[in-house]
């Protein structure tokens, strides 16, 4: 009986470390694997979206009677949460489900810390906002030249170092600052950064060599204008002065013809035409005086006409020049007229003829 005694008292000692070590979690004789504690509040909500800080409003009031004990930093309370909806979860894994999506709105996330421990009795976290690496994280290089902006489009370098810097600091403002190196002998811009980044300075410099065509194109399509203008000035110039010398012309024939006239030696419809003539020479000059005129304001203001009026302006011009020539032809025919009469009339006093 007295040996009964010890072998009684191990087995009762063994059978309560056995209990303990079933109570604690840590397995069984085989020594396997500790599992981690599962206790604490069980969640069941619909979340619409909204901020951290909203949620967590939320998980406190769908577990009023058990206290939700998590700390946030001040910048995870303002991340952005979407429309969520658990049914009977842990709060770590309610907790878990927002870090898994945060970093898809914006460039930090979410991360979890366990602050009890996993086989704590406790529940009780953190909430940590950290910068997420996603794809805009990335460091590209990319190599641009500035010769169509700073040698065609006549713009300076440091205007488009200023426009490119201005640029940069309106994309990714988490990311590290780019690094951006210009070679002036080349006319390249080495840069390393993010994709957008990247982006920006590409598209900065797209926008302004638009803008310097732009201008160009305006610039030549100025010149040509004032071309044009100073053309359509000269032509018109060159005109008043043909209509001035026709109507001296036509005034010529004009006064030859009332004096032969008077002596009788051409018919009376002979000098209206000659003053009909005239009539016209001097409209013709009052038209070109006038076009002058227009001409002058045009080429002061940089106007060019249209191809339809430097072609109607040459076909005036070649007009006039026709008239003219018609007119001294008439000049000529009364002279020849005015001659052949003179030589036969009889002379002063019944005299020889002249």
């Amino acid at each position: 009986m007295r040996r009964l005694v010890p072998l009684a008292a191990c087995l009762a000692l063994a059978c309560s470390a056995l209990a303990q070590n079933r109570a604690t979690g840590r397995g069984d004789a085989g020594g396997g694997p500790p599992e981690p504690h599962t206790s604490g509040p069980v969640l069941t909500l619909r979340f619409p979206g909204g901020t951290v800080a909203e949620y967590l409003a939320a998980l406190r009031a769908a577990s009023p009677s058990t206290p939700i004990n998590v700390a946030a930093a001040p910048d995870a309370l303002v991340l952005k949460v979407p429309e969520t909806s658990l049914a009977n979860v842990t709060l770590e894994t309610a907790l878990q489900a927002i870090a898994a999506t945060s970093f898809q709105h914006g460039h930090r996330r979410l991360f979890v810390e366990n602050l009890a421990g996993a086989f704590s009795g406790d529940s009780a976290f953190a909430l940590i906002a950290t910068p997420a690496r996603t794809a805009s994280a990335v460091s590209d290089f990319q190599v641009l030249s500035l010769r169509d902006l700073t040698e065609s489009g006549g713009m300076k370098v440091e205007t488009v170092l200023t426009a490119i810097e201005s640029a940069l600091g309106l994309v990714d403002p988490d990311a590290p600052a780019p690094v951006t190196k210009f070679h002036k002998d080349s006319g390249l811009l080495m840069l390393r950064g993010t994709p957008p980044q990247l982006s920006a300075v590409e598209q900065t410099i797209r926008r302004l060599e638009a803008s310097t065509k732009a201008a160009d194109a305006r610039t030549r399509t100025t010149r040509v204008a004032q071309a044009e203008a100073k053309a359509r000035l000269d032509r018109s110039l060159a005109m008043v002065e043909v209509s001035r010398r026709r109507v001296e012309i036509a005034q010529a024939a004009r006064d030859e013809a009332a004096k032969l006239g008077e002596k009788g030696h051409v018919s009376a419809s002979e000098v209206r035409g000659a003053e009909y003539a005239l009539a016209e020479a001097v409209a013709q000059l009052r038209s070109a005086e006038a076009e002058f005129a227009a001409a002058r304001v045009a080429a002061e203001n940089g106007v060019a006409p249209s191809m339809q009026d430097a072609d109607a302006l040459a076909q005036e011009n070649q007009r006039l020049r026709d008239e003219l020539d018609a007119l001294r032809q008439l000049i000529e025919q009364l002279k020849s007229t005015v001659d052949t009469k003179s030589k036969g009339a009889p002379g002063p006093a019944g005299g020889p003829p002249r």
